[in-house]
């Protein structure tokens, strides 16, 4: 009889403090949510949506050059290569070098920032060609190599004067001398894509008078006023025979023939056509193995160099769209 009551007393007492804790509930429940978010969050960053009337909007509107391939189809592609080098032990050992670099945000901001700069230099009868790993992703994926962070240009020395002129006084934009024959071209703006990205660009004209933000500054290699992502530009000159960068350290520094460079052609880049050498992969061959993928060797976020691992391209079909190799 003792025991049978103990037990009663006991259920009582549990059922009372249950009956006291139910208010509680959702206070204790909801104490817990932040960190479930926070993991959220981390693994599938929510983006807010934009108002009528938020630069975001106007982002998305005006961003011609990205509509056209199509946000949605990077993020895809993006998202993809993740879950596709992760699925294994064995491919995240051998290929998570080849993620991409850039977040989708960034790629849009390096994107709208090139049509900018390719709209200024065509409206100022300048020509430009698409250069080394930038080149090679014209070739190897009609676009952006996935893993790349930038995008690279060649453009004539003889017309520096006026190619400075030009791309120091687009407002939003920044020029900087990185080197006297190596430039970088970037968004001043590297909190959104920036809201004005024109497809018709009205050259700015010269006066006699200074205008100022519009001379480039000399600045150091590891000056933090050079944002990211940015246009990398690199002087070239030519003579009767060959076209040569003026940049040591650029892979045509020793110099192409002419006949094979010139007149430029275009292809297939991120949805546009953009400017690239005549015979295309005769100019890749003779610094590339066009069958052979190389992760990347810096990192222009942070400024840091990488130690790249080789694979063959066909080994990342899988992961990326791949054209032009066997």
């Amino acid at each position: 009889m003792a025991g049978r009551a103990f037990r009663i007393l006991v259920c009582v007492q549990c059922t009372i403090i249950f009956a006291l804790l139910i208010p509680f509930y959702r206070i204790i429940a909801t104490s817990y949510r932040p960190d479930i978010r926070y993991i959220q969050q981390y693994f599938n960053p929510p983006e807010p949506l934009p108002n009528a009337t938020s630069e975001a909007s106007a982002s998305h509107e005006i961003l011609v050059p990205y509509a056209l391939k199509g946000r949605a189809q990077d993020e895809a592609m993006f998202t993809h290569a993740h879950q596709w080098v992760n699925s294994s032990t064995v491919r995240k050992a051998r290929y998570f070098r080849f993620l991409p670099q850039m977040t989708v945000f960034d790629k849009a901001r390096l994107l709208c920032t090139w049509r900018v700069f390719d709209n200024a230099v065509r409206a100022a009868n300048l020509s430009y060609f698409l250069v080394e790993g930038s080149l090679l992703g014209a070739y190897r994926h009609r676009g952006m190599i996935p893993w790349d962070d930038d995008i690279d240009v060649a453009m004539d020395c003889r017309k520096m004067d006026k190619i400075r002129q030009v791309l120091a006084c687009i407002p939003g934009y920044s020029l900087r001398i990185f080197s006297e024959v190596h430039w970088k071209f970037f968004s001043s703006n590297t909190s959104s894509i920036p809201s004005v990205c024109p497809e018709n660009f009205t050259v700015p004209t010269a006066s006699g008078r200074n205008h100022s933000g519009c001379v480039p500054s000399i600045l150091d290699t590891n000056d933090t006023s050079i944002r990211y992502p940015s246009i990398d530009v690199f002087m070239y000159t030519s003579d009767g025979n060959y076209t040569r960068s003026l940049c040591h350290y650029a892979k045509v520094a020793h110099g192409v023939r002419n006949t094979i460079v010139f007149p430029l052609t275009t292809m297939t880049f991120e949805g546009f056509t953009a400017p690239v050498p005549r015979q295309i992969e005769e100019v890749l061959a003779q610094e590339y193995d066009l069958d052979t993928c190389v992760s990347p060797l810096h990192n222009h976020r942070i400024s840091k160099g990488m130690s790249g691992e080789k694979v063959k391209c066909r080994e990342l079909k899988d992961m990326y769209p791949i054209y032009n190799v066997v």
